[in-house]
């Protein structure tokens, strides 16, 4: 018999603020954007904390250029990493798709592992399409200790009832079973879990649970009745706090300076928040953990580093079928419209006037066809009304006029 899910998660796209049926057996969730740029994607994702349930992730990347990595992206990530500025998450999701040759994450995961962050990894299919190397890529995240969470999308364009278990890059579903990270597929609907189970199965890989990407929450049969909680890995002192956590919250702060859970000094909630052992707790209580020989090495206070809002602006609705790839209208149907770099119709695809990047379209036709054809038109009717009037003028110079009676 096959296992219930240990993880039942999904995609929170950030241009949805409502999600059709999630309950508490949702118990991981990846705030999606799109973007790799680290402000862009806080921007987007924040919104939704308040609303996630259970393990929460803010997902970096995404299948355009938008979200295409380089490694001047991924140290920028392994920046913010470094210096916390993803508070309220429990961990960090690197959508990995697009990207150029000779990408490097390995000191970017284990920065993010080191100061608390939990790390997953997602990718199209068993490989990344996007990147030239991405079977050198996709084989050192196997062996890479510092993944906590491996998620292969079985699916291309959102929609399918079906998994789909292409492969990618020519990296094969039984190399997974040499993942050191748990492997929690991203499948359409999580009623295609059981699916997904008996085919990874048959690979000799253990799957331990799913990512949902549709925004109408499906469980599968065997779905817990009551949530189930990941253990999230604490978070660990910023770097560069000291050499080494002391064993028993060991602190020796400035006046105004809380002693954290981890034994460092600082302000604001990372030190006087939950487990503050010492000085201007927020909590109002102080762990019961004793306090004992300060620290001999130097403590620097870590200084927050504040984290720029974009301005909001007016978008509308992100695409229904958002991973239907395009760059420009030829690459839909012809009923729809490519915005984003993706496909969909209707009006939040197709009439939106604070787009710039795709054309603009009334009713079906971009508007260079709608033009021509009133251009078309005005030249026409023109050329019909200076036909008549020769035809007129014409008719009228060979008829001759007629004689009037002589007078008498």
């Amino acid at each position: 018999m096959l296992a219930t899910p240990t993880y039942q998660g999904l995609w929170w796209w950030t241009w949805t603020s409502i999600v059709d049926g999630i309950d508490s057996k949702t118990n991981l969730v990846v705030a999606f954007s799109g973007w790799t740029d680290v402000n862009k994607a806080l921007g987007e994702s924040n919104p939704l904390l308040p609303k996630m349930l259970g393990t929460k992730f803010i997902s970096l990347g995404g299948g355009n250029q938008n979200g295409h990595w380089t490694n001047a992206a991924i140290t920028s990530v392994q920046s913010a990493c470094a210096s916390r500025l993803f508070p309220g998450y429990d961990g960090v999701t690197f959508d990995i798709e697009e990207g150029d040759a000779g990408l490097n994450f390995q000191d970017c995961f284990k920065t993010c592992k080191q100061n608390g962050y939990l790390v997953m990894v997602t990718v199209s299919h068993s490989s990344p399409y996007g990147v030239p190397d991405s079977a050198r890529l996709m084989r050192s995240f196997f062996t890479d200790p510092n993944i906590d969470f491996l998620s292969p999308q079985l699916y291309t364009g959102g929609q399918e009832t079906a998994n789909d278990y292409a492969t990618t890059a020519g990296v094969q579903w039984a190399e997974y079973g040499a993942s050191k990270a748990k492997v929690v597929p991203a499948i359409v609907s999580g009623d295609l879990y059981t699916d997904c189970q008996s085919k990874f199965a048959g690979h000799g890989v253990p799957i331990v649970g799913y990512i949902q990407w549709s925004q109408k929450v499906a469980y599968p049969s065997s779905a817990a009745s009551a949530p189930i909680t990941p253990v999230a890995v604490p978070p660990s002192p910023p770097l560069g706090s000291a050499p080494s956590p002391p064993s028993s919250g060991q602190c020796n702060c400035a006046a105004g300076q809380c002693c954290s859970k981890w034994g460092y000094c600082g302000t604001g909630t990372e030190f006087c928040g939950e487990g503050c052992r010492g000085g201007p707790c927020s909590s109002g209580t102080v762990a019961s953990s004793p306090i004992t020989a300060p620290v001999t090495s130097s403590t620097p206070t870590p200084v927050p580093v504040p984290v720029p809002v974009p301005v909001p602006v007016t978008r509308p609705t992100q695409p229904s079928v958002p991973k239907t790839r395009c760059s420009n209208d030829t690459a839909c149907k012809a009923d729809e419209c490519c915005r984003e770099g993706f496909c969909g119709s209707g009006s939040d695809f197709c009439n939106d006037s604070t787009l710039v990047d795709e054309p603009i379209k009334i009713g079906s036709l971009p508007i260079g066809s709608f033009i021509a054809i009133v251009v078309c038109s005005v030249v026409g009717a023109i050329a019909l009304v200076v036909a008549i009037f020769v035809t007129v003028f014409v008719f009228y110079k060979g008829t001759p006029s007629p004689s009037l009676p002589d007078q008498q």
